[in-house]
């Protein structure tokens, strides 16, 4: 009786934290290029994605093509693109969870309501799941392949690992990284030659997989890896370890990080190959990506690994307070439960709002948060419904982040891209559903470090003369929009993921301001490598045939 209303009372509590799940929306650019270009692979127009700026195409298309495939692939059933990225989203948790509670039941021996409690208390798995990302997808089907094959190392059941783990990596190409645990996996149970040899057929069936996946868009994993390099080097962007610790702490929250510490000990304990699994891949993936861990979700695929650390620390405090050593299980038990129960306290946005206290009550903060992204687009499609018939409606997009919601908007409602004057090529696109015409002018230069410098000789040089005659209107910032009209100066640096946009007719008048907002933010940035607007568009020219092989095909 006891143990139905444990798993009653987990049941409520896992329905509340996990709600949000339930209307995902985009977290930034780069969620709204995956579905973009899934449209268009689906209609073999890939070179429609960006054309003035094609390293986002390869860039996004190559490092993430297992979502975008996915994503065509249910839209050419008939799904919308959201409801095709929310299929997906949904189907990572699912594999995710999962996969991992049957990982640390063979690792940890835990019963399953701890198991499940410990995943419910591990933030970082429930809020990725609040917004579209790629990461979910892939570390649910990596996780599913580790599940299997630590079930079972037969031949079928490594080529089903192989082929779940070739997926997991078109869909995230740095989850390569987490690959060596099928080894160690293997190795628990045989003798090092015969775990080698299931090994080695799991990695053949992987490469495979994935070299026939790329085969399907006429690229190579090669491809990925060369545009993955290439953009890295753009952004010159320096590691943070500060960041990839904050990302740890957020991804486990306190409460699971307090478990995590009381759980080292027993992994340690457990053999060395239990340690090696546990401790070894969080340890080997952290230490790989040093200072290049900036996201909360990059953490999802050590799920398993964290988790069954959590798991055992918990198993810790039980066997504790069953041989009558209570303080120290009802100390940490009461931590825990006020930390949950607390108001929400230290608040970071990274994704969405996280709170490190008052989980519980934070969940509002979180469908606040969806919200405002919903806002955002229900601003863009006003915005494109109010285009005249018969003309050319211009729209300036001030960030990357609203450019590319404005593409896939414009996609979802029909319009698709035209010729157009070659004064706009180097800035522009024009969309077009019948008697409509839009053109889109997207300013800000995405992947180069020093994109804030070049703004203002963009919009002189390039947006200007593409914009003669015409009255465009700007999506951008409130903060942004508020400072223009006024005539203000930034006393700070905007905030790019600013949830709050606005719309506005952009005179002459405040395109000038617009550039001068821009020049006085940049004012102390780098001057990075690329100074000119011809360095720039050479640093960020296709570096592959995908898209361009795509071209024409409608």
């Amino acid at each position: 009786m006891k143990l139905r209303a444990a798993w009653i009372a987990l049941a409520v509590l896992a329905a509340w934290l996990l709600s949000p799940a339930l209307y995902p929306v985009h977290v930034e650019g780069f969620s709204a290029s995956i579905v973009s270009l899934g449209i268009h692979l689906s209609e073999g127009t890939l070179a429609d994605f960006f054309p003035s700026q094609p390293i986002n195409t390869e860039y996004f298309g190559l490092t993430k093509l297992g979502a975008v495939l996915g994503v065509a692939g249910l839209v050419k059933l008939g799904l919308s693109g959201e409801a095709a990225m929310r299929l997906l989203t949904l189907l990572g948790l699912i594999l995710l969870a999962g996969g991992s509670a049957r990982l640390i039941r063979q690792w940890t021996g835990a019963p399953w309501l701890l198991i499940c409690a410990v995943l419910l208390l591990i933030p970082g798995i429930a809020e990725s799941s609040f917004f579209f990302a790629d990461n979910m997808l892939g570390a649910g089907l990596l996780v599913a392949g580790l599940a299997i094959f630590a079930a079972r190392q037969g031949v079928a059941t490594a080529l089903a690992t192989g082929l779940l783990t070739g997926l997991a990596i078109t869909v995230r190409t740095d989850l390569v990284l987490v690959t060596p645990a099928i080894l160690l996996i293997a190795w628990q149970r045989q003798p090092l030659p015969r775990a080698a040899a299931a090994t080695a057929i799991a990695a053949i069936a992987s490469l495979t997989t994935l070299w026939l996946a790329f085969a399907l868009v006429g690229a190579s994993p090669l491809d990925a890896i060369r545009t993955g390099a290439r953009a890295v080097t753009l952004w010159e962007r320096p590691g943070d370890l500060w960041r990839q610790s904050l990302a740890m702490l957020l991804f486990l929250g306190p409460p699971a990080l307090l478990l995590c510490l009381l759980g080292i000990r027993p992994a340690l304990a457990g053999g060395r190959h239990r340690a090696a699994l546990l401790l070894g891949m969080p340890l080997l993936m952290n230490l790989a990506l040093a200072g290049r861990i900036w996201e909360v979700r990059q953490l999802l695929p050590l799920t398993p690994f964290l988790a069954s650390v959590c798991v055992l620390g918990a198993m810790q405090l039980l066997s504790e307070w069953r041989s009558g050593r209570r303080f120290m299980p009802g100390a940490v038990s009461a931590l825990i439960a006020a930390v949950l129960i607390a108001p929400p306290a230290i608040v970071y946005v990274s994704d969405g709002p996280r709170a490190m206290i008052g989980r519980i009550a934070a969940i509002p903060l979180w469908q606040q948060w969806q919200a405002g992204v919903r806002g955002n687009f229900a601003l863009i499609d006003r915005v494109i419904a109010s285009a005249p018939p018969g003309a050319t409606f211009a729209v300036v997009t001030d960030y990357w982040n609203e450019d590319r919601y404005l593409h896939l908007r414009l996609l979802e409602h029909g319009y698709r891209a035209v010729p157009q004057s070659p004064e706009c090529d180097a800035i522009g696109q024009t969309m077009a559903k019948g008697d409509r015409t839009i053109l889109q002018i997207s300013p800000h230069q995405t992947f180069l470090a020093n994109a804030g410098t070049l703004y203002p000789a963009r919009l002189t040089q390039l947006a200007s003369p593409c914009l003669h005659g015409l009255q465009p209107v700007l999506i951008a910032s409130s903060d942004r929009v508020r400072r223009l009209a006024n005539g203000i100066d930034p006393v700070a640096a905007w905030h790019p993921d600013d949830p709050e946009l606005t719309a506005t007719v952009l005179s002459p008048a405040l395109l000038d301001r617009l550039g001068r907002d821009h020049r006085l933010e940049s004012a102390n940035d780098p001057p990075g490598k690329f100074r000119t607007l011809d360095a720039a568009r050479d640093a960020t020219r296709a570096q592959t045939r995908f898209g361009t092989r795509q071209a024409g095909r409608r």
